[in-house]
């Protein structure tokens, strides 16, 4: 009797304390979320990220966020570099148990970001060499090894406003706004069989840029948008994630990727390889969408 009294007890505390672990995940998951989203971020981009703030619906499988902002790097007149409103997610709660979290849907809105080129150089560019960076890493341990991988099927992200300002532009007008009505990602992750949440963030960031130049023709001023484009030809893995971006209610969507096909033509041999390796693999069925593709 007293050997299953003792056993009964045992059982007693070994409850206890699973019921008082999964209290403490609970209690503690926006807090553990939110310092993910930013040190991922962070890591990716190079430069401090904060988050306002994560909600996880642990029974419900939910997740929202807001108030994201990435910092401008130094020398730069804007506070931020990309500011995200609001995103939320909904996905099976079987699968968050995986090492590999599949999503179907990632929506954002309101992003707001602030292209700038100076004296100094050009923020968007010390941006892309931290994302080049990262990419040349992902076969190395890093901070993010260990972590959860993600595959996101459709990344849905609307009311985007690209703000470029050019000091020093002739005439005086050196700051322009590109407003995109939708971007859209599809497939995130999927070549990679995951990719890490630092490395989707970087992706997300890449997207919205390449919309903004492919958008931005006549609107950015040349010089500053042959430099963003022969930048983002560089970057690898553009043309794996499937973007597509609508610059105002009712147009087409159309391949921001593809847009970015004569970016460098009057740039270097090398920028002109970038950009020819961006495009490869696009439709044919777009071609027609972009000026000088027939």
């Amino acid at each position: 009797m007293k050997v299953m009294k003792k056993i009964g007890v045992v059982i007693v505390v070994l409850l206890v304390v699973v019921v008082l672990a999964l209290g403490a995940g609970v209690l503690y998951a926006d807090s553990i979320a939110k310092t993910g989203i930013e040190k991922g971020s962070t890591y990716a981009l190079g430069v401090p990220t904060t988050l306002g703030g994560a909600d996880v619906g642990i029974m419900s499988g939910t997740f929202s966020m807001q108030g994201l902002s990435v910092q401008n790097p130094p020398g730069y007149k804007d506070p931020a570099f990309f500011e995200l409103g609001k995103g939320g997610v909904e996905v099976g709660l079987g699968t968050l148990t995986k090492d590999v979290v599949e999503i179907p849907k990632l929506e954002l809105s309101g992003i707001r970001i602030n292209l700038e080129r100076n004296s100094k150089g050009a923020n968007y560019q010390t941006i892309m060499d931290n994302l080049k960076k990262l990419q040349g890493a992902e076969s190395k341990p890093s901070a993010e090894s260990g972590g959860k991988k993600f595959i996101v099927r459709q990344i849905v992200i609307q009311d985007v406003k690209v703000k470029a300002d050019l000091i020093g532009f002739p005439g005086g007008v050196s700051e322009v706004t590109v407003p995109i009505h939708e971007i859209r990602l599809s497939n995130v992750g999927t070549a990679e069989g995951g990719v890490s949440m630092g490395t989707l963030a970087g992706d997300i960031v890449k997207a919205v840029m390449a919309s903004a130049a492919a958008e931005g023709g006549g609107i950015i001023p040349g010089d500053l948008l042959t430099d963003l484009k022969g930048g983002l030809a560089q970057l690898p893995g553009l043309d794996k994630l499937g973007i597509e971006s609508v610059g105002k209610v009712g147009d087409a969507a159309k391949s921001a990727v593809e847009g970015l096909g004569g970016a460098v033509k009057d740039a270097g041999e090398e920028l002109k390889k970038g950009a020819e390796d961006v495009v490869k693999g696009v439709g044919e069925g777009l071609k027609g969408l972009l000026p000088g593709k027939k």
